[in-house]
């Protein structure tokens, strides 16, 4: 069992997502991650989540439960619980899955979670080459037209950017 910040051990008590999101007093889960996250560093540590406040759950989690959501949303065990464990295991409807798990909910949850930048969604822009302007009719012979200017050549542009982490949280 994980020990209580406090030093005491909660055996953990078994509890569904469902009901876990259930029992939940604010509008959703995410309100919950960040309000539990006190020092606001991205992640739940064991102290934040074991103190979290009673009123969040109706009615409140059991020492058991705390305990046993703690550990189940703990894929990776380095005792804090990241953004992508914590929705990959709502997303799941699942406690203790595996790291590939939340890997594949993860990968799958990319495109639909976070919209790119507008200047991903662009097409990549053509530059097309000037225009000639239509060669006059000469009134009378005259010189030499000046040589033509050579077109300018084709340039694409493809505006690109990293995704990262906190994007995808």
């Amino acid at each position: 069992p994980l020990a209580h910040p406090s030093g005491e051990r909660a055996a953990p008590q078994d509890i569904s997502v469902d009901a876990f999101l259930q029992r939940l007093t604010l509008g959703n889960a995410e309100d919950a991650f960040l309000r539990l996250d006190i020092d606001k560093d991205g992640s739940l540590s064991a102290v934040e989540y074991f103190g979290m406040p009673r009123e969040l759950f109706n009615p409140p989690l059991t020492e058991g439960e705390v305990a046993y959501t703690f550990e189940g949303f703990d894929a990776d065990l380095d005792k804090k619980v990241s953004p992508v464990e914590y929705f990959g295991c709502l997303k799941l409807l699942k406690f203790h899955p595996s790291t590939e798990e939340l890997n594949a909910v993860q990968m799958a949850a990319l495109p639909a979670t976070r919209a790119p930048p507008p200047e991903q969604h662009r097409p990549p822009t053509t530059v097309a080459p000037p225009i000639p302007a239509a060669p006059s009719t000469p009134a009378a012979p005259s010189t030499p037209a000046a040589p033509a200017t050579p077109a300018a050549p084709e340039q694409s542009f493809k505006i690109q950017g990293p995704i990262t982490e906190a994007e995808f949280a």
